[in-house]
């Protein structure tokens, strides 16, 4: 019965229009184009291929910009990430505890609001849900294998990933030769596209977008405040985050070649600042954190139901979380326990120092409910 409503209640979340494909959306969506032209899918700066990919073998099956096809396999692979952590709960807890998982993954509004958007974040939300599931599961040669590739994976889909991601996995899997060999060469194959993409567009060794920055990003952390999720959230913008924007937009779409310039420039300007305003940027990032893991609106872009569904979520976000908290708190040490622990803590960091953008962390909430399962 819970499938059922899961099922309906994805369907009605991604059966609500966004008025068009725009900005990151708009990019995956090119990205997919490139690559059902035989093209090479490459973006110099901002977006792996590991979503486009998915969404290019979507559109080779059912037909080109077949929105339609992408919310419903979303929809379905949602579902089956929420089978994926009731199965975890089985093999960690018991019957009893896997059906208050499903229960409360069917339920839950966090995942569910991003199967109906042309972004990668229920792409990420499986690859999480799998990679618990099989940290739980008894493990095999091909475990280690698959892992590296699932880590890997999780790079193209997001590539700030790149930052913490490594980390994770070795801590995750442990300093054991063969099981890093497999898992090395797990990552291997699944990046070899971004490696030969890379290489035939912009003559790069490297398996995210080659000119990434970072020092635009932390210069511009002193003024975004809250991330603008929303489209009505952008009048709210300071002039110093829109020009510091503005000016890595125009050398993303005209110079990327020399990004440098930019990233130099930025991480100059943010040095400075730091010499006197340390204190403003500590304050920013505890800030970001917060604002990371506040859910205050169901859809992105466009929330037909915003500002009235924020109380609404922002209870059982922290209901979730506390019982996320009390559930790892009582469990022996083991590599879920490790994973869950280090990866939430990263997203935190990571994207902290940088940004506020909550659905940065909407990945989690699959292990967010596996041990809010277990704590209720």
């Amino acid at each position: 019965m819970f499938f059922i409503i899961g099922f309906l209640w994805r369907l009605f979340l991604a059966s609500i229009p966004q008025y068009r494909v725009f900005w990151d959306m708009a990019a995956y969506n090119e990205l997919a184009h490139a690559i059902l032209r035989g093209e090479w899918a490459a973006h110099c700066c901002n977006h792996g291929a590991g979503y486009p990919l998915f969404l290019s073998l979507i559109y080779s099956i059912f037909g080109m910009d077949n929105f339609f096809a992408v919310r419903l396999i979303q929809v379905l692979l949602d579902l089956v990430s929420g089978l994926l952590i009731a199965a975890c709960a089985k093999n960690l807890f018991g019957a009893k505890v896997s059906r208050i998982a499903f229960i409360l993954y069917m339920l839950n509004p966090f995942t569910s609001a991003y199967t109906g958007l042309l972004l990668g974040e229920t792409l990420l939300v499986f690859v999480v849900s799998l990679i618990a599931y099989l940290l739980v599961s008894r493990p095999a040669w091909w475990h280690w294998l698959l892992f590296g590739a699932l880590f890997g994976y999780l790079i193209q889909i997001k590539i700030a990933y790149v930052f913490f991601i490594p980390i994770v996995a070795l801590v995750t899997i442990g300093l054991r030769p063969k099981r890093l060999v497999l898992a090395f060469l797990g990552f291997f194959i699944v990046s070899l596209y971004a490696l030969f993409a890379n290489y035939a567009v912009f003559q790069k060794v490297s398996v995210i977008p080659p000119y990434r920055t970072a020092g635009g990003m932390l210069y511009a952390s002193f003024s975004v405040g809250r991330y603008p999720e929303l489209v009505s959230d952008f009048s709210t913008l300071s002039d110093e985050w829109r020009n510091a924007t503005d000016e890595y937009y125009r050398y993303v779409d005209t110079k990327p070649e020399l990004m440098h310039e930019y990233d130099q420039k930025y991480t100059e300007k943010f040095k400075e600042r730091m010499k006197g305003e340390w204190p403003i940027f500590i304050q920013n990032t505890i800030q970001n954190i917060i604002y990371l893991w506040d859910k205050r609106f169901l859809l992105l872009f466009i929330d037909p139901f915003y500002p009235k569904d924020t109380q609404f979520l922002r209870i059982i976000n922290i209901s979730l979380i506390a019982l996320f908290i009390i559930g790892i708190a009582r469990f022996a040490r083991k590599p879920i326990v490790v994973f869950s622990l280090i990866y939430f803590t990263a997203l935190s960091l990571v994207f902290g120092l940088v940004i506020s953008e909550s659905r940065l962390t909407i990945p989690a909430y699959p292990i967010i409910i596996l041990w809010a399962a277990y704590g209720l």
